[in-house]
């Protein structure tokens, strides 16, 4: 795509005014006028039309933005792309906190400023991001991303509904029994689906977390299912009194509702 000499209308303003009068154009204040893409003024913040270069979709954007990124032209849907790729170059790694010295100047950071490693584990932090929530959507954070399923789970279960100990939370957590349980449905592995982690990635994230909450004296208590079909109340009770038995002597209970089966590990 030409870019530069792209036509497009525009408005004459105070702004653009003195600007097009200086490369020859004959015009009334407020008249609308036809120039090429590269006669606009620097500054300006007419959408123009513009070539991701990750994708190669033509999508709008301001003039003066163009000119900032024109050697990598990025849409929106990209741009995670994009960040990745730069912080690979600066930092030689895709995410710049993972690279240890960057990492530790944040955390010494938030130490000095928050007295914790991370924002999250301020409470005060927490609360403003809960309370935030809470005006823009008419409910915390926490229930945000709750499925229809854990809602019922919970509404029959009771426990502390997405409870966060940081940095994972936790679908219920039973405190007294020191058990969090986890609901596993049809979205579980959406991710690895949509190619953002490998089947190997997934199982190393979801191991590093099951091991962060048991040396936190934690049992898990997880059910499974890729229809997403519940069954009764009284099925549900039942499965859960079960796992609770079963977790006084084991570490870890699953339980299948596709295939009705369980298992339990140390």
């Amino acid at each position: 795509m030409d870019i530069e000499n792209q036509e497009i209308k525009i408005r004459v303003n105070n702004f653009n005014e003195k600007h097009l009068r200086e490369l020859g154009y004959a015009f009334n204040l407020n008249d609308y006028i036809i120039i090429p893409v590269k006669h606009l003024p620097n500054g300006s913040g007419t959408k123009i039309k513009v070539v991701c270069s990750y994708c190669g979709e033509t999508f709008d954007k301001a003039y003066r933005r163009y000119l900032e990124t024109k050697d990598k032209l990025c849409c929106k849907k990209c741009s995670k792309k994009k960040m990745m790729e730069s912080s690979l170059e600066k930092y030689g790694n895709v995410c710049s906190l993972r690279n240890e010295e960057i990492g530790n100047k944040a955390r010494n950071k938030n130490r000095e400023n928050l007295g914790v490693d991370y924002p999250f584990q301020n409470k005060e932090i927490l609360e403003k991001c809960h309370n935030s929530s809470v005006r823009k959507h008419g409910k915390g954070y926490r229930s945000i991303t709750i499925s229809k399923q854990q809602r019922k789970i919970h509404e029959f279960y009771g426990g502390k509904l997405n409870h966060h100990i940081f940095p994972y939370c936790l679908d219920i957590f039973f405190e007294k029994e020191k058990i969090y349980f986890e609901y596993d449905g049809s979205g579980h592995k959406l991710n690895v689906l949509k190619g953002r982690l490998t089947e190997e990635e997934f199982k190393n994230k979801e191991d590093k977390r099951r091991d962060f909450l048991k040396n936190k004296g934690l049992k898990e208590f997880r059910i499974i299912s890729n229809t997403d079909k519940l069954p009764y109340k009284k099925e549900l009770i039942r499965i859960k009194n079960k796992a609770f038995k079963m977790l006084e002597n084991y570490q870890f209970y699953m339980y299948n509702l596709d295939t009705k089966t369980e298992s339990f590990t140390d």
